[in-house]
């Protein structure tokens, strides 16, 4: 798969520099004081959950980090050795102390980057969780005793993206969070293994939500949405949402509407019903021609002035994608999409 890093950086520094300014923050994890705020469940000496830096040797894939230096990884923990994890033995990170979330606190959301590198490979045709190295999302109401699963993380392969969850139910209860890594196997582990950072959980102003899953193109790399700045209609004038991982010099946009859907449409996935507002075409850039790559991106505005052109108000809620036509993929069957989020607009 080609490298991602050329326009990876730009848009993770964009990113990670955006704040939401009517949000509040319970709990914010970057990694850069160590694991003092997690505990792990596994005891094995090999692969388990542990602590990583910028720069290391099995980096060369994984840098830049969202946040900083440092973040979580699973994976062999010993110094030197293939950059891969070994055995079977699931573990989870989870919080040492619970978090109290206030009664009455509306949109609660859990949002963090995650890397994923495993067996579900896109060049096998898989996507997401396949079955196995099983990644998940867990809450706990009872301090760690049991755990529901909230989400199956199981995102686009080899490529930084986010991930935002609804945790609205939690509120008014303590919780505890879990990362949970199950490699199901000890065959075909020869993969990085599962990396997260810049964990927050935040309630007050609506935020995106993820939802659906992205379609491999004919690279097998698969389009990844990402996102900043806050959906308002008189707040800060910054919010926007963009897709890498595409191909590089190709016309690329964004697509919203008011329905999520769920549907295949000519060889890819569809996360939005009809009727679909199109954005205007732009260039997808990176890496100049003749060279075909994953190196594309393309960022969208949705400034006050287009919510106003579109007649939207305070409490809309929209629903937002990438699709965009594949040159290496015969017609009908030609599209490619990425994942969506779901998002509320401010007042």
């Amino acid at each position: 798969m080609p490298s991602l890093r050329p326009c990876l950086l730009p848009v993770l520094l964009a990113l990670t520099s955006a704040t939401a300014s009517a949000q509040t923050t319970i709990f914010h994890e970057t990694f850069e004081s160590g694991l003092g705020n997690w505990t792990t469940t596994s005891t094995a000496t090999n692969s388990r959950w542990h602590l990583v830096a910028e720069g290391g040797v099995c980096n060369a894939a994984i840098d830049p980090f969202p946040s900083s230096v440092q973040a979580a990884r699973f994976g062999n923990v010993t110094p030197g050795a293939s950059c891969n994890f070994s055995g079977e033995t699931p573990d989870t990170l989870k919080l040492a102390t619970p978090i109290d979330i206030p009664a009455g606190a509306t949109n609660v959301r859990l949002e963090f980057w995650s890397f994923e590198e495993t067996e579900c490979q896109p060049w096998w045709g898989e996507i997401g969780n396949c079955g196995w190295d099983h990644r998940s999302v867990l809450v706990s109401t009872n301090g760690g005793v049991s755990w529901a699963q909230e989400v199956a993380s199981g995102g686009p392969e080899s490529t930084w993206h986010q991930v935002a969850v609804d945790l609205s139910a939690y509120a008014g209860q303590s919780i505890v969070l879990g990362f949970n890594f199950t490699p199901v196997d000890s065959v075909q582990n020869s993969f990085a293994g599962w990396i997260v950072d810049e964990i927050r959980l935040e309630y007050g102003m609506p935020g995106p939500i993820s939802y659906c899953e992205s379609s491999l193109n004919s690279l097998a790399c698969a389009p990844v949405l990402h996102w900043s700045g806050s959906a308002s209609l008189t707040g800060n004038d910054d919010f926007v949402v963009g897709v890498h991982n595409i191909h590089n010099q190709r016309p690329a946009r964004i697509l919203w509407g008011f329905a999520p859907s769920n549907h295949p449409f000519n060889g890819s996935t569809m996360c939005i019903a009809s009727p679909i507002v199109r954005t205007p075409l732009a260039s997808a850039a990176g890496t100049a021609l003749p060279a075909f790559d994953c190196s594309g991106a393309h960022d969208f505005a949705f400034t006050h002035a287009y919510f106003a052109s579109k007649f939207l108000t305070a409490g809309d809620t929209i629903y937002v994608q990438y699709s965009g036509r594949d040159p290496f993929k015969a017609a009908p069957n030609n599209r490619n999409s990425s994942n969506a989020i779901r998002v509320t607009l401010a007042p």
